[in-house]
């Protein structure tokens, strides 16, 4: 039998990235004041939901979520396996992956290129670089290493997770990615590292997109 882990998504609330509910803020007669002279459509118009302001310092929840739009159906993942932008490109890597050694190798080779340059010996942090390298987070945002319905209202919208600990073909890959590096790394090694940033995927996102954004700026 399985042991019950209890697992909850790090706190959303850091630094100036605070995500919050885009609940509507529907105004009741009383707030508005507006007296016994207003028009039917003036009363009806304050009944309608009023959308909070966006702040340029945060993300709202459909930010956070936001899936991609590249559309991806007549895409080759044998020639370009990343980066993977669907939750059924991912596992239709995971096949791939299982089913042929040499592309396995020629993926991990391709990871391990990406991020050579990089201090890598905390495992959780080599997981969270090799996974935004080779899945987009749109994709990412919906796994979890168990798979359930999570504790996290943010989280929660999207519903159910995904199951990541069936990907075995990906897992595999991530640690041979690893091995092409260290040389030596078990396979629980992996699943740890890999949980683990999993449970911290919301802050890991805002910083993500953060690091991004000062990338576009210094571009610009």
């Amino acid at each position: 039998m399985e042991p019950t882990i209890k697992i909850e998504e790090d706190s959303v609330e850091f630094d100036e990235y605070a995500f919050y509910s885009a609940h509507n803020v529907v105004k009741t007669d009383g707030d508005a004041g507006g007296g016994d002279d207003s028009s039917e459509d003036d009363k009806q118009g304050l009944l309608l939901p009023v959308k909070p302001k966006r702040s340029a310092a945060r993300l709202q929840i459909e930010d956070l979520f936001q899936i991609s739009s590249v559309c991806s159906q007549n895409r080759n993942l044998l020639k370009q396996p990343f980066p993977i932008q669907t939750v059924n490109e991912l596992n239709e890597l995971d096949t791939l992956l299982l089913g042929n050694p040499t592309f396995m190798e020629k993926c991990a080779q391709m990871l391990h290129n990406a991020i050579q340059n990089e201090a890598l010996e905390n495992v959780t942090g080599h997981m969270r670089l090799l996974l935004e390298f080779a899945i987009d987070y749109s994709v990412l945002l919906k796994y979890s290493w168990f798979g359930f319905l999570p504790r996290s209202p943010i989280a929660r919208g999207m519903g159910e997770q995904q199951p990541f600990r069936n990907l075995i073909g990906v897992i595999h890959l991530l640690h041979r990615a690893r091995r092409l590096r260290f040389g030596k790394c078990s396979l629980e090694e992996i699943h740890e590292g890999i949980e683990k940033f999993l449970k911290r995927k919301l802050r890991c996102h805002a910083l993500f997109v953060k690091k991004q954004n000062y990338v576009i700026q210094g571009m610009g």
